[in-house]
């Protein structure tokens, strides 16, 4: 039977199994609870809450049971660059063969570009580099892990042409994977994951166009290069199927000058976290705010987020259940929104064990495809 799967923007939609929902800590007291099945593994519940001092409020849970038809994946549209919306995330999902039950949005990102600011892997293919935020990931069967500060590094090897070899023996380091390019923070990697377009550079720079000869981006492997073009440009410059291309802003320096054309190259990946290496689809992320059962460490949240206002947030359980979670907000006769604190509390009275808070204001959303109501 094809399995069913939960989507994402930019970011892990999730599910849970069918089980009791504990009545609301953070939020308040829950007052209207409605649950319904969505697969043998998956199940939603939408809560109204009251908080005696701030009013009503309203929830949205999804929760899903590893090894069962649905899963977590985690889904955008097939360029890393440009916004997108539940409906086009899901409706890209649909076009690769996924059957979308739920989506909820995921990782913050730039307002004008729509890249995403954390990482990104989609069906085990690395698209975007962590960058130092946060990850939540999930494996093949569905379960779910975190990573606070994944760090994976990509390192080009030059081979040499095979007669001369006068470069054969160079190396330099990729700083940023699809990545909207700025004039001081080292080398960039594009592939034709971040757009259809071109790099979308905006100021003078050089590059190196490298066809793929073997392999695809994953966090840990390798795949085999030959230079098929090395130039200096005034801004974007395509980058076309089947090609990688690294670039830098200003004028051609020591890094530029490593490759030639007809140069084989090997670009190795490598991942320092175990669980990560193991990653079939993962999405940056916010704080994690719940570590262990309890209250992470506040003092290292985001101090901008701490305020009341919609939150969107991923939980585990110690069974291993996900909790995708949404909280509306921002309208005082419906519902209020919860501070960070209060989503903290409300995801551990859930049961999560470890929870990371993801975009939320006017990003918050969830869509569930209830049964009855479509193929």
């Amino acid at each position: 039977m094809k399995k069913r799967i939960i989507s994402a923007v930019t970011a892990a939609a999730i599910a849970l199994t069918l089980s009791a929902y504990a009545l609301a800590a953070g939020a308040g007291g829950a007052k209207y609870i409605n649950t319904r099945a969505i697969a043998s593994n998956l199940s939603y519940a939408n809560t109204v809450y009251w908080n005696d001092a701030y009013g009503r409020e309203e929830s949205y849970a999804l929760r899903c049971v590893p090894g069962g038809d649905a899963y977590p994946i985690v889904a955008k549209d097939d360029t890393v660059y440009g916004g997108v919306t539940i409906g086009g995330a899901t409706a890209y999902a649909g076009s690769v063969g996924k059957n979308v039950l739920a989506a909820i949005n995921a990782d913050f990102f730039s307002t004008a570009t729509g890249v995403p600011l954390g990482m990104v892997i989609e069906d085990g293919i690395y698209k975007s580099s962590p960058e130092g935020e946060t990850a939540v990931a999930f494996r093949a069967d569905g379960t779910a892990f975190f990573s606070e500060s994944p760090r994976i590094v990509m390192t080009l090897t030059n081979n040499g042409d095979g007669l001369e070899n006068a470069n054969a023996g160079k190396t330099s380091a990729v700083t940023h994977l699809n990545k909207m390019r700025h004039d001081v923070g080292g080398m960039y990697m594009f592939s034709e994951a971040f757009s259809t377009v071109s790099t979308r550079a905006t100021t003078p720079g050089w590059y190196v166009r490298f066809e793929i000869l073997e392999g695809a981006l994953t966090v840990e492997g390798e795949m085999k290069l030959v230079v098929t073009e090395a130039a200096q440009s005034e801004g974007a410059v395509t980058i076309g199927e089947g090609n990688l291309v690294l670039t830098a802003s200003g004028a051609p320096e020591e890094n530029f000058q490593k490759y030639a054309v007809g140069d084989y190259v090997t670009l190795t990946t490598t991942c320092d976290n175990v669980n990560l290496r193991e990653a079939r689809w993962a999405t940056g992320g916010g704080d994690i705010i719940v570590k262990d059962g309890v209250v992470s460490d506040f003092s290292q949240w985001d101090k901008a987020l701490l305020v009341r206002s919609p939150k969107t947030a991923l939980g585990v359980t110690a069974d291993g259940t996900v909790l995708a979670y949404v909280i509306d907000g921002r309208d005082t006769t419906y519902a209020n929104g919860v501070t960070l604190f209060e989503l903290a509390d409300e995801l551990i009275a859930q049961g999560c064990v470890t929870a990371i808070n993801l975009d939320g204001g006017g990003s918050s959303a969830m869509s569930v495809r209830l049964p009855g109501t479509g193929a």
